[in-house]
């Protein structure tokens, strides 16, 4: 009892310790010393009030920041960021000033002046990225020695004149060499910086990939650059005088080019930390709380590497409301397995549960323009211009009939649904009355019109459009004319009317290529209808394994393992063929389709997996049953076959065993 006791006052004692040293890196703020605190520097201010400013879920994740910004890993620590919390209730006016709207609201401050203000909640990577964006300017324009990293490395070298301190920490002659470095840096780096010349250091500890590739044998070592190329290593001696001498001489050996009117202060800054490293531990929290765009990559991959530059851009072209990360897949690539990633890079966005693959080309702009359609942030308007060439499209659009006399009363409302379905990209809103009167008959122009466009014709949605549960309800499971949708209530009774029965099956979890794949077997199954005088019928339907009632999965011969499922059933003798799909990724084409459809009623199935034929009855029930009961009779047939042929192999086994086990003859031997 005397030990547990001790071991729990131990641990409370351990607590306390962590959470003082916490409180300690946070200095408390108030009323008139705000800005006197936040003078010089770096820092990052938690404005709160008495009602929330003690709330388990945003203190902890507060306090991890702080905790991985002071106590964590070296390339953080140094770049000195402070902390303050200010309640606005207890410590005076100074929130008035900043007209704060949510509680609690972060203010990221740069010598004095507040750099960022935004209500970013209470996760830890949300509050990380919040912090970077400014850690990263102080770093480049106010900080002597330039921290370096992998992601900023290659592009800082890329310009100018830089002179870096490789180091380990754990270093005994990197330690003695800090007060030296860190004496001639303060001293000379404004000058030196308007000169074109710059002081940085690598942690190689934290960046031993860096140390490494720049041939970095032992610490410290201070290397040379200019304009993306090592010139040399220092040699002299690592102290303060040695030092100054070297770096006074550089200037001579490197002008500043006169075509270089930028000073390095005005270092393009992009948002390069603004790119979330995405883990199994945080995907889903980050991907619940706003739509994010990642890269799975391998940092040995050749496009990776290539792609890389403009991802560190994204994050500029799309603002807050997307974030952009990315997943080392070599890191973490169990994973990445269960995502089905399959080559590098992977562009992926991620709404909640949805999720859509980009799959254009890898520019700047295509990727922004991806990711802020999608996502409903960019809505592109119908015109004479681009109308006839936008109804070419292969896939399912929705367009927003908006006329002048409605204004955009709907339209919130409607873009809420497709950003939350990732319907975006295919969204539009139709001002010209004309260009609809074009397509459609009976239109009353003088009120709003939602619209699902498919190989030019215009289906309308006829329930209100103030209801986003209801539209919700129309995008996801819209009205399919020409095919029939699956549920409990159809039973293969309901589909025996025509000579085969097509059935395109998924799981309502791993439906991000299901419109695609629909509206390829719609485009079959219209012009299937059109030429039908000489063709065995189809039945051509679709609906998720969920919905399906035991009869119908079982006479498609349904599993968890085949989604998603393309099947064909005869409905003369009950024989199953399903299609092969490559991988789940697979996209189905009308000319797949149709060929499929031709194999399977020719009899020709080289190419499909065609199951073994269900005997066919007066029912579908007798059918089941009479299965089933061939099933076991054919089971039962092959048990007791095995157990004859284990009985013989046991005798045979007993007879030679009990010959061995005879005392063999042995001559008696007769005297002389």
């Amino acid at each position: 009892m005397i030990k547990l006791f001790t071991i729990l006052f131990f641990l409370h004692t351990l607590l306390k310790l962590i959470c003082a040293d916490s409180e300690e890196n946070v200095i408390k703020l108030f009323n008139g010393d705000v800005f006197e605190k936040v003078g010089t520097g770096g820092w990052i201010v938690r404005f709160d009030n008495s009602s929330t400013f003690n709330e388990t879920a945003s203190s902890d994740e507060w306090v991890k920041l702080v905790e991985s910004w002071v106590n964590g890993k070296s390339y953080r620590v140094n770049k000195n960021i402070g902390f303050g919390e200010y309640n606005c209730e207890t410590s005076g006016n100074n929130c008035e000033g900043f007209s704060f709207e949510d509680f609690p609201t972060y203010v990221t401050f740069l010598n004095g002046s507040a750099y960022e203000t935004d209500s970013v909640g209470t996760y830890y990577e949300n509050l990380d990225v919040f912090l970077e964006r400014m850690a990263t300017v102080k770093n480049l324009q106010y900080t002597p020695s330039v921290i370096l990293e992998d992601k900023n490395f290659a592009r800082y070298m890329a310009k100018n004149t830089w002179f870096i301190k490789f180091y380990s920490p754990k270093c005994t002659y990197s330690r003695s060499l800090a007060p030296e470095w860190t004496k001639v840096t303060d001293e000379l780096y404004t000058d030196m910086r308007s000169k074109g010349i710059n002081f940085a250091e690598v942690d190689c500890l934290e960046f031993g990939s860096i140390c490494q590739s720049n041939k970095v044998d032992g610490y410290p070592t201070l290397f040379l650059y200019n304009d993306g190329k090592k010139i040399e290593e220092f040699s002299g001696t690592n102290d303060y005088k040695s030092l100054k001498e070297y770096i006074l001489k550089l200037e001579e050996r490197f002008p500043l080019k006169k075509t270089a009117s930028e000073k390095p202060d005005n270092i393009n800054i992009d948002h390069e930390l603004s790119v979330v490293d995405i883990t199994p531990e945080n995907f889903d929290k980050l991907t619940s709380t706003k739509p994010y765009f990642i890269k799975f990559f391998s940092p040995r991959c050749s496009h990776c590497i290539t792609l890389a530059p403009t991802w560190l851009k994204l994050s500029e072209k799309t603002g807050k409301d997307i974030g952009i990360g990315e997943v080392n897949c070599i890191k973490h690539y169990n994973f990445c397995n269960s995502k089905k990633i399959s080559g590098y890079p992977t562009l992926q966005l991620f709404d909640g549960t949805q999720m859509k693959q980009y799959s254009g080309n890898r520019s700047l702009e295509s990727l922004a323009d991806f990711a802020l359609r999608l996502t409903g942030s960019k809505l592109e308007t119908l015109n004479i211009k681009n109308f006839e060439s936008t109804l070419d499209s292969s896939e399912s659009l929705y367009v927003y009939f908006n006329s002048v006399d409605t204004g955009g009363k709907y339209l919130a409302t409607i873009k809420k649904v497709m950003k939350q379905n990732l319907k975006g990209s295919h969204f539009y809103e139709l001002l010209d009355t004309e260009l609809l009167k074009n397509h459609t008959s009976n239109i009353d122009s003088a009120v709003p019109h939602l619209f699902m466009v498919r190989n030019r014709k215009f289906e309308e949605y006829t329930k209100s459009l103030e209801k986003e549960d209801e539209i919700t309800e129309w995008v996801q499971n819209p009205t399919k004319s020409n095919l029939l949708q699956l549920d409990q209530k159809i039973i293969p009774g309901d589909v025996s009317d025509k000579n085969y029965f097509m059935a395109l099956i998924y799981k309502k979890a791993n439906r991000d290529l299901l419109d695609t794949n629909l509206d390829a077997l719609i485009d079959t199954a219209t012009e299937y209808d059109t030429y039908t005088d000489d063709k065995p019928t189809i039945t051509f339907s679709w609906g998720f394994y969920e919905d399906l009632n035991f009869r119908m999965s079982t006479i498609l011969r349904l599993s968890d393992t085949t989604f998603p499922s393309l099947v064909i059933r005869s409905q003369s003798n009950g024989a199953i063929s399903h299609y092969s799909f490559k991988d789940k990724s697979s996209a189905l084409t009308v000319e797949n389709i149709n060929d499929f459809i031709e194999k399977t009623i020719k009899g020709n199935e080289r190419s499909q997996k065609v199951e073994t034929t269900i005997p066919s009855s007066n029912s579908d029930s007798d059918s089941i049953q009479t299965y089933l009961k061939t099933k076991t009779s054919e089971t039962s047939t092959f048990i007791l076959g095995f157990v004859i042929f284990l009985v013989v192999i046991f005798i045979l086994w007993k007879i030679k065993n009990s010959r061995k086990s005879k005392t063999p003859y042995i001559p008696v031997s007769k005297g002389v």
